[in-house]
C-alpha cells in the first residue's frame, strides 16, 4: 500500500470520528450551561452578519448587555451561526434569553426560538 493509500484511510477515520467528538462535546457543553448555568435575559445592542454557513444561515457577532444575579453588569460579544427563522425575532425583540456561568459571567450560551422549542 502507498503513502497516499495510508493518508486517504487515515482520513476516511479520523474525520467521522471528529464529528463524532464535535457533537458529543457540544452536547456535553449546552448541558453543563442548562445544569450549572443561570437563565437571564440579554439586551441585543447589535448584530454584524460577518458570514454565511454552507447552508445560508447568517453567522453573526451579537453584542449583548446583561445583570448578573450579583447586580454585576456585563457586555459583551457573542460570534453565532443561527438560522433565518431564529433571527427574524432577534431582530425585531432585540433580546435573546442566554445561560451565563456565575464564576465566569462572560461564558455564555445563547437560548434560540427554535431550541427553546425542543423540550
Amino acid at each position: 500500500m502507498s503513502i497516499g493509500g495510508n493518508i486517504g484511510l487515515f482520513i476516511s477515520i479520523a474525520a467521522p470520528c471528529f464529528l463524532i467528538y464535535l457533537v458529543f462535546h457540544t452536547g456535553m457543553v449546552h448541558d453543563d450551561f442548562k445544569k450549572n448555568g443561570i437563565r437571564t435575559v440579554a439586551k441585543i445592542n447589535n448584530i454584524k452578519q460577518i458570514s454565511t454557513s454552507g447552508t445560508g444561515s447568517p453567522k453573526c457577532v451579537f453584542t449583548l448587555s446583561f445583570t448578573t444575579q450579583d447586580g454585576q453588569d456585563i457586555s459583551l460579544e457573542k460570534t453565532q451561526v443561527v438560522t433565518v427563522l431564529d433571527m427574524m425575532p432577534l431582530e425585531r425583540e432585540r433580546k435573546v434569553d442566554i445561560y451565563y456561568k456565575k464564576e465566569n459571567p462572560k461564558k455564555i450560551w445563547l437560548i434560540l426560538e427554535s431550541e427553546s422549542r425542543i423540550k
